[in-house]
């Protein structure tokens, strides 16, 4: 396991059992096998589980995918600020990225779901430099 600049304080997914989205509640969609941390930093953690599917409908022997890739990272917040004086307009946020092709690119305010910063409200000050 690689570790760049400390450890991962988020959620991480822990169950071995989990349901498939669409699936009646308790129908089984599959296990996972294995969970194995590749890279961690604070904001996220990138793991190769192993997981094994569930019998499909020609009841062919579970198959097993060894090489999953998961990532877990915190929650996220994004919000869409509207004008107080162009209430037809929306406020977004003039930045560089790193690795993108032009030298600005545009985004809503957002960023990762902190204990002391609960509301959109507050997200949305501390991002444009109100807070």
């Amino acid at each position: 396991m690689s570790r760049a600049h400390g450890r991962y304080k988020g959620s991480i997914y822990q169950t071995y059992e989990y349901e498939r989205i669409g699936l009646p509640k308790g129908a089984n969609s599959g296990e996972t096998i294995s969970n194995k941390c590749l890279v961690e930093s604070p904001w996220m953690r990138l793991a190769q589980h192993t997981v094994k599917l569930p019998p499909n409908a020609n009841n062919d022997p579970p198959k097993v995918i060894d090489d999953w890739l998961w990532i877990d990272y915190h929650d996220r917040i994004n919000v869409l600020v509207e004008d107080p004086n162009n209430p037809s307009s929306f406020l977004i946020l003039q930045q560089t990225k790193y690795a993108l092709d032009s030298e600005i690119s545009l985004a809503v305010v957002g960023g990762i779901i902190e204990p002391t910063i609960s509301k959109a409200a507050d997200a949305t000050a501390m991002a444009s430099g109100a807070m």
